[in-house]
């Protein structure tokens, strides 16, 4: 397995971790007490997760037909500007475990804290990486860069009354990645014939990811509201008939 180039380190321990999934489920009303139990019986474990960090320079030319109002008149322009945009420290997902939305849902992480990866810092703890490469990684996740870019191009045009964007080429260049490891901790649990997976960031606590809803609980939430309801309405029933 490739050797990685950067790891951050876990700042939340395995009692922390704990204690973050048992108040994120107490506070669900909803959660089935599966999640509770799976965490007092320690069903959860310590992962790094696998992602590229990526710098690149997107060369943008836009060529635009623009328009400058006058007192009394308009005077149309064909104009061009190429502009360079780099872009530092874009995080991707390379891990199978995982894709994109996860890791932006799991994110910030601090990367100021990533260090040299040091198979001390891993442990015994595993890690992922996606069967993709880099440079696939990075095709996918293109079409976002070169969206960002022609935006900071189409800054460029000033001056202008009106533009309307005729053409665009984007090229890639001094392209570099660090395969880098993000803490994560995993809770799996199998509820109503299903396995649902919850995360942890490692380093802030934040969770991700949705339990079901405990059929239970629903049942007994749905029959204390009847009771209330039913009560209320008794309440309202009474005293219109003492008015009455």
């Amino acid at each position: 397995m490739h050797k990685p180039d950067l790891i951050i380190p876990f700042e939340i321990n395995r009692e922390q971790a704990a204690q973050i999934f048992l108040r994120r489920f107490s506070a669900d009303k909803m959660a089935p007490s599966e999640f509770a139990e799976a965490v007092h019986h320690n069903r959860f474990e310590r992962r790094f997760m696998s992602a590229y960090l990526v710098d690149c320079n997107v060369i943008t030319s836009v060529s635009a037909e623009c328009t400058k109002r006058h007192d009394d008149k308009i005077d149309t322009y064909s104009s061009e500007r190429t502009v360079s945009t780099q872009f530092s420290e874009i995080l991707l997902n390379a891990d199978d475990m995982a894709d994109d939305f996860l890791l932006r849902m799991l994110e910030p992480y601090d990367l100021e804290k990533a260090t040299a990866f040091s198979k001390d810092l891993l442990g015994d703890t595993d890690y992922g990486i996606s069967r993709q490469t880099a440079d696939e990684i990075f095709e996918a996740a293109k079409p976002e860069l070169e969206r960002k870019a022609l935006e900071a191009a189409e800054k460029a045009f000033r001056g202008f009354t009106d533009r309307k964007t005729t053409g665009c080429t984007h090229s890639f260049a001094d392209k570099a990645y660090k395969h880098l490891l993000l803490p994560v901790w995993v809770l799996d649990c199998t509820c109503y014939g299903q396995s649902y997976r919850i995360f942890l960031n490692g380093q802030t606590g934040r969770v991700v990811g949705i339990p079901p809803r405990s059929r239970k609980k629903a049942a007994a939430i749905i029959g204390i509201a009847a009771i209330i309801g039913a009560a209320a309405a008794q309440i309202l029933w009474t005293a219109v008939t003492l008015l009455w």
